[in-house]
């Protein structure tokens, strides 16, 4: 597996991609200047953590690995240096507005953290232990909606979240076989399939890990005849893999087929013509 990039690098990448694809332009722009405020934080020894000996975290992706848990469901908040990541916030509500739809929404979150109204120490505690009751009230208390509320809030962490990816991927890769990223929990929207086998890669921390082929990460369907995989005319490197039971699907770039080069960390972004595709009348297919 290559080795995952530092933000610096997937920066580099971000602006090559954007020069050469205008359809994404606007997308990859928006990426890029969020990667930007997250740089200081990637460069700096501890990710947006207070001191941090990354060794002694190998008993406790163990015990993930054991009891199949996610990595984020073991860390204290406590750990995180608060005024960086609020710090970040802010930057990320100033950069936002001009670059984002929801600008009233972002405006709200920058009141809202410059006043307190929005405690970082009580969302951390939301983001690590996947609160979703706290995300819905916070969201209605500050007129935001709760998906914005989660993807502004769970950045600062992201530095973090990557270097324990790159420290600790090869204990799950081939062992941890669950739908969803066992350094963070998500569930990820995009893999990359080599030598018939498929690898899913989480688009929040970096993380890649093995995954049943022929199985439904959504619904754990196995029916073959309730599986299927289709690719847009011209690009057979391109899969979208769908289970008709629960109609979900999962955007595939299958390595063997490929003919270009999709940069890691750039997977979701760069496969957006499969999204499209899924929401067809005719699939109706749903992340």
């Amino acid at each position: 597996m290559m080795a995952k990039p530092r933000i610096k690098e997937q920066i580099e990448k971000l602006a090559s991609a954007a020069g050469s694809d205008q359809k994404l332009a606007s997308s990859l722009n928006l990426h890029k200047a969020l990667l930007e405020v997250l740089r200081p934080l990637d460069e700096s020894e501890s990710r947006g953590a207070k001191a941090v000996d990354w060794s002694s975290f190998s008993a406790t992706v163990e015990e993930s690995l054991a009891e199949k848990r996610h990595l984020g469901l073991y860390l204290d908040p406590s750990l995180f240096d608060l005024e960086a990541l609020r710090g970040t916030l802010l930057k990320i509500t100033d950069v936002l507005p001009s670059l984002h739809p929801s600008m009233d929404q972002i405006r709200r979150l920058s009141e809202a953290l410059k006043t307190g109204e929005l405690n970082v120490a009580e969302a951390l505690q939301a983001m690590i232990v996947e609160d979703a009751h706290w995300l819905q009230e916070k969201g209605r208390t500050l007129g935001v909606d709760p998906s914005l509320l989660l993807a502004v809030m769970e950045l600062p962490m992201r530095p973090f979240f990557e270097e324990l990816s790159r420290r600790f991927e090869d204990v799950y890769i081939e062992d941890w076989w669950e739908p969803h990223c066992p350094i963070c929990g998500r569930k990820p929207p995009v893999g990359r399939m080599r030598s018939k086998k498929l690898y899913l890669v989480c688009s929040y921390c970096g993380d890649r890990y093995t995954v049943d082929l022929f199985q439904c990460i959504s619904c754990g369907n196995k029916d073959p005849t309730k599986l299927g995989f289709i690719s847009p005319e011209g690009h057979p490197e391109l899969e979208l893999h769908y289970c008709e039971v629960c109609k979900s699907y999962v955007k595939v770039i299958n390595e063997d087929k490929s003919k270009r080069s999709i940069p890691a960390g750039l997977e979701d972004l760069m496969t957006r013509g499969l999204d499209e595709l899924a929401q067809l009348p005719e699939l109706g297919l749903a992340r």
